[in-house]
């Protein structure tokens, strides 16, 4: 149709795909495709100075609930909740300094914290610039406190604590959410695409699954590891 493209208004973009399964089934294959999909569009980010920085890749995919709780409960020997949400953070300090925060405002909107885990990463894979600036990275487990569940409430619930947590600092080099939902979360960083599932070894379990994955190769915040 004529009209709908003209070459003066084309511009280079970031990459940008999406893996998904037809029948919504879960399976490991759907996040090493994403992953082996997003290798393929490493000439669509830039790379740093030091030849393994990028400036920015990840995967959003659907939560394994499952993989989840078996990693929780043989990590941390605490079993999470039939419902929950993961808040993937990333933090310059210790989590535990403003835990009393983050448990108030939960406590407000009528959440609760079921567990923190440190996410399993390999950092000497990162090069330099992203080690240097890299932060600690966690993964906050929140489970409604209300009595009878309502699914409209809950996410209304995490999206109010999220900002609310988001504003102990107003600053996302200091303080930011990667994702905080029920249904999604995110992996991302400032390495290149073939070192994401090096880094996040959570990637590696093939008992982690997804139906469908969304990946760009330039993450569109840039404060990320």
């Amino acid at each position: 149709m004529p009209g709908l493209y003209k070459k003066e208004d084309f511009k280079d973009n970031c990459g940008f795909g999406l893996v998904s399964n037809i029948d919504g089934i879960k399976s490991h294959k759907v996040i090493t495709n994403s992953i082996n999909a997003l290798i393929s569009m490493t000439h669509r980010g830039g790379v740093g100075s030091d030849g393994k920085t990028g400036d920015g890749c990840g995967l959003l995919f659907d939560i394994d609930h499952d993989y989840f709780r078996n990693a929780v409960s043989k990590e941390l020997d605490i079993k999470l909740p039939e419902i929950f949400a993961v808040g993937q953070l990333f933090y310059n300090n210790k989590i535990e300094d403003i835990l009393p925060e983050i448990n108030k405002i939960l406590k407000n909107e009528k959440l609760s914290l079921s567990a923190i885990r440190k996410v399993p990463v390999k950092k000497n894979i990162l090069g330099k610039i992203a080690l240097d600036c890299s932060p600690n990275i966690y993964q906050l487990f929140i489970s409604p406190s209300e009595k009878v569940f309502n699914e409209q409430n809950f996410d209304t619930n995490l999206l109010q604590a999220r900002k609310f947590i988001e504003e102990i600092f107003f600053d996302d080099e200091i303080l930011y959410f990667c994702s905080f939902s029920s249904k999604t979360i995110v992996y991302k960083g400032l390495m290149l695409p073939n070192a994401i599932k090096e880094f996040y070894l959570d990637l590696q379990h093939k008992d982690l699954t997804a139906s469908s994955c969304v990946f760009p190769s330039k993450v569109f915040n840039q404060h990320e590891s």
